[in-house]
């Protein structure tokens, strides 16, 4: 959800201030933008696994594609569909192949067909209840169709079956994650960490729990450590940088969102919050700038063209300001702080019967302050 600027003023004393609710992070739910595989490595001697099967069966399959006795393979850089129908070939020929089954079911999730995906895991396990790899590519994939308490449910048996399998843990802890069990994502980062190397996923999702349970130092110390592992890594930088924004230390989240940028110079959040944190240091024309910036990378964004607009009102740049909040009203018509706003700058440039008409607009569309307006300027 983006931050904008609400404006609270009279003619004489214009004051701008952000009403900040909890800034977005860059991640909420596993199955949404915890999309990407993390890779975690051992440590030094250790075996996530007991069962050696189950350990080559997951890497060659789930990861790598499948390749049967029969040497078809999944992940020959082709479309999934091809490859579900090598399978079906395969199944054709043998109903009892519980590789051609597991093969399909990864294709099938790579194409979001998850009950598809599952049938076939379920179907392995009916041929041979021992291959606990699919146990595991069920819980995967109902943690990506946001089966939440589904998925922990599976994790949990294959880590019953393999206890050192740190995958288990950590994704079970997204999918806590996904429910908003805090402290149960917490426990099980916790019990993975002995398991490998440090890593930036864990770490930076550890403090997000930590700082939802409001362990605000605990969730710095794992941000910190996040980016002493990797200084390039992008996710805990944005929601350090988020967090100090909620505890109203703007100037060290500039600087996080500074160093964001210089990894990812084109997405168009980082500029935007880093506006809103320089608006609140009274840096108007860095704001302007990085609200520019927002505006290049993304012209239908309606509330960037609002703040950037509340900040020529409070300049007195009435023309500037509402060129801005009428670009913003024709992205969102019942943008009624946007009305309030531009008959706030008519009025400004005295032209009070246009400016009184967006005021009854602005509080038609609910917002409020319009009233105290309209009764000092329009009645």
């Amino acid at each position: 959800m983006k931050k904008i600027l609400i404006l609270v003023c009279c003619l004489c004393n214009l004051i701008a201030y952000s009403q900040f609710g909890t800034v977005q992070p860059s991640y909420s739910s596993p199955g949404g933008t915890y999309s990407n595989p993390v890779f975690l490595a051992p440590t030094s001697g250790g075996n996530w696994g007991t069962n050696s099967s189950f350990v080559n069966n997951y890497n060659n399959t789930w990861n790598r594609g499948t390749t049967s006795s029969g040497g078809y393979g999944s992940s020959g850089g082709y479309d999934p569909r091809a490859g579900i129908r090598m399978f079906d070939k395969a199944i054709a020929k043998n109903s009892k192949d519980t590789n051609a089954y597991y093969g399909r079911a990864t294709e099938k999730f790579r194409l979001n067909d998850y009950p598809g995906a599952i049938e076939d895991f379920n179907k392995v396990l009916e041929l041979d209840p021992s291959r606990i790899e699919a146990v595991y590519g069920i819980a995967y994939t109902k943690m990506f169709w946001k089966d939440y308490y589904g998925a922990i449910q599976e994790f949990t048996k294959v880590i019953a079956a393999e206890p050192k399998f740190a995958e288990a843990y950590f994704n079970r802890a997204n999918s806590k994650m996904g429910m908003k069990d805090y402290k149960g994502a917490i426990a099980d980062f916790d019990l993975m960490m002995p398991m490998i190397l440090p890593n930036t996923s864990v770490y930076t999702r550890r403090g997000f729990s930590k700082y939802s349970l409001n362990d605000t130092a605990g969730a710095m110390k794992d941000y910190d450590k996040a980016i002493e592992i990797d200084p390039k890594f992008a996710d805990a930088y944005y929601n350090r940088a988020n967090e100090k924004m909620d505890l109203g230390d703007y100037k060290a989240a500039i600087a996080d969102y500074s160093e964001l940028i210089k990894l990812m110079p084109e997405v168009a959040e980082v500029y935007y919050n880093r506006a809103v944190a320089e608006d609140q240091l009274h840096d108007a024309q860095a704001a302007i700038a990085d609200y520019d910036k927002v505006i290049k990378l993304t012209p239908n964004d309606e509330s960037a063209y609002y703040n950037r607009g509340i900040i020529y009102l409070n300049q007195t740049n009435y023309k500037k300001a509402i060129a801005d909040f009428d670009k913003a009203i024709s992205l969102d018509a019942k943008f009624g702080a946007a009305f309030y706003a531009r008959g706030i700058s008519k009025i400004g440039l005295e032209k009070k019967e246009s400016g009184c008409s967006d005021l009854n607009e602005a509080l038609k569309f609910g917002f409020e302050a319009a009233k105290a307006q309209i009764e000092k300027h329009c009645n």
